[in-house]
C-alpha cells in the first residue's frame, strides 16, 4: 500500500481499487487507462473523498463499487462493479474465471477492517472433503497470500460481516 500510495494511511480499498484498474489497463487492453498505478491512485484518492474517504477512517466497504466505477469512468469507461454481500465461493469462482480481479473487504479476523484484492483460487482435496483457498494481494507485504475460504466463511458465518466488490468492464464499454 505504501508503495502505491506514498504513505502509510488507511486507504487499503483506493490501492485495491487502482490495482484492478491498472490489471484491466495492462492485462485486458483497456487503451485509454494509464499505464501508470501511482496516477490511478491519485485519481482514485480524489474520486474517494466524494464518498466520505479520510485518512484516519479509511473507506466505508458498501462505497468501495461506487469508486471502482468512477475510477474507470475517469478513464472513460462504463464499468459495472457492485458489492456483493453474501459469502460463496461461487462470486470468486465467477469472477477469477472470467478473469476478473475482485475486492473483499473484511470485519474481522487476520484481515480485520481490511480490503484486499483476489487474484485467484485452487481447490484442494483432502479425503471427500473440497477446500476452496484463495489467491490474494494483501497490500501489507509483496506477493501473494492465500485464504482458506471455508474456514473463513464459517467464521462470517458464526460473528462476522465482509464483502466482495466485482467489476465487468471491457475495451467496448468506452463512452
Amino acid at each position: 500500500m505504501e508503495k502505491i500510495s506514498g504513505r502509510k494511511t488507511n486507504n487499503c480499498s483506493l490501492v485495491s481499487v487502482a490495482r484492478v484498474i491498472d490489471y484491466y489497463g495492462k492485462k485486458t487492453g483497456l487503451t485509454q487507462v494509464t499505464d501508470d498505478i501511482y496516477k490511478i491512485y491519485l485519481v482514485i484518492e480524489k474520486i474517494s473523498k466524494n464518498y466520505g474517504y479520510n485518512d484516519i477512517r479509511g473507506t466505508f466497504p458498501t462505497k468501495i463499487d461506487d469508486i471502482m466505477r468512477d475510477g474507470f469512468a475517469a478513464y472513460g469507461y462504463r464499468a459495472r462493479c457492485k458489492g456483493v454481500y453474501t459469502w460463496d465461493i461461487n462470486t470468486v469462482r465467477r469472477e477469477i474465471d472470467r478473469n476478473r480481479p475482485l475486492l473483499m473487504s473484511l470485519a474481522r479476523g487476520f484481515y480485520r477492517d481490511h480490503t484486499i484484492t483476489v487474484s485467484g483460487y485452487s481447490v484442494w482435496r483432502a479425503g471427500n472433503e473440497d477446500y476452496p483457498v484463495l489467491r490474494v494481494v494483501d497490500g501489507w507485504q509483496p506477493g501473494y497470500h492465500y485464504i482458506d475460504f471455508r474456514a473463513f466463511e464459517e467464521d462470517l458465518k458464526n460473528a462476522g460481516i465482509g464483502s466482495f466488490n466485482t467489476c465487468e468492464v471491457t475495451e467496448n464499454d468506452r463512452f
